[in-house]
């Protein structure tokens, strides 16, 4: 069998994604060359290591013109992913959770997979990692693929001499337009437990109601989060309070947004709370406020010690004015 019959088997019939990453697909060229058989069949051609790319550049080339593939965003290297023919057809969403292998489908684009409010945007939000540690994940998942480069460090340039590790890196997420929808990247320094659809990777649901809550601006304002959260069931309300508890998951400000909502406008009563309104006791600062990127407020909550800064929530405050405190 010829290194590009194996490489069509395991893209036609055996992965099962709609769209893969060129270095996706250059690694896994790579892996099936380096383990000289696929299918228990051993592969004929792949004698002369240094004419890896080369055969692989050909291969591409190949299935693109015969339409099997289509290549999407070209650059001096190539194009930027694929998308495969012969596979059902996905949404924007799953192409990006497909080609980006680090990050999720999160906020706006969440709430409308979740069916928690109707969204009406060409936007679709992908929550992922900055680019030093983008460039850490990658890499590790790189070396959990190749475990030989335990071993040797150099592996790439030694066997095939002109590929590195860092051509196996996917791209960055980009701000680009695809289609008709803008992709709106946004950086975390944390990434939350996601859950796969279907391919399609979207934050777990109790962990899209804290975010919510962090910033409501990329949820259709505090209003629409508020709307949601009026709608609750109790199972899902302990779940949130039950990441909120653990402090390694959540902030002081986490807990005193949360539970000035659940206490103060929808009067709901839970122990918990009464240990969260401790916990703030005696806090101040500027950045102390119901919604994050709005001014500070005079209108001071003083149970939970934050500024309620969003109009509608102003009279479930205690009325106390910051000069009164």
């Amino acid at each position: 069998m010829k290194i590009e019959e194996a490489c069509n088997l395991w893209l036609f019939e055996d992965f099962d994604k709609y769209a893969i990453s060129r270095q996706a697909l250059l690694s896994q060229f790579l892996r099936i060359w380096l383990d000289k058989e696929y299918r228990n069949e051993k592969l004929t051609n792949i004698s002369d290591c240094t004419k890896a790319l080369k055969f692989f550049n050909k291969w591409i080339n190949s299935i693109e013109k015969k339409g099997k593939v289509r290549g999407e965003n070209w650059s001096t290297k190539g194009f930027r992913y694929f998308v495969i023919r012969n596979k059902p057809r996905k949404n924007v969403e799953t192409i990006l959770s497909n080609i980006y292998p680090i990050g999720y489908i999160g906020y706006m684009s969440a709430i409308k997979h979740y069916e928690l409010a109707p969204i009406n945007s060409n936007s679709i939000y992908f929550v992922t990692v900055d680019r030093i540690n983008w460039k850490r994940l990658c890499l590790k998942k790189i070396n959990r693929n190749f475990p030989e480069l335990k071993e040797n460090k150099n592996l790439f340039k030694d066997i095939f001499g002109n590929i590195g590790e860092n051509d196996l890196i996917p791209t960055y997420p980009l701000e680009e337009e695809i289609g008709k929808y803008h992709i709106a990247v946004i950086n975390q320094k944390n990434l939350w437990t996601d859950e796969e659809w279907d391919s399609l990777r979207v934050i777990a649901l109790p962990y899209l109601y804290i975010d919510m809550l962090r910033n409501p601006k990329y949820c259709g304002g505090l209003g629409q989060v508020l709307q949601i959260f009026n709608s609750l069931e109790a199972i899902e309300l302990a779940e949130i309070i039950e990441i909120l508890e653990k402090k390694s998951k959540s902030t002081d400000m986490d807990r005193a947004r949360f539970g000035f909502i659940f206490d103060k406008i929808f009067q709901i009563k839970n122990d918990i709370f009464l240990n969260w309104k401790k916990e703030q006791k005696f806090k101040r600062g500027g950045s102390r406020k119901l919604v994050s990127y709005l001014p500070f407020d005079s209108t001071y909550d003083e149970d939970w010690n934050i500024s309620v800064n969003y109009d509608f929530a102003k009279p479930y405050a205690s009325n106390t004015k910051l000069s009164e405190l």
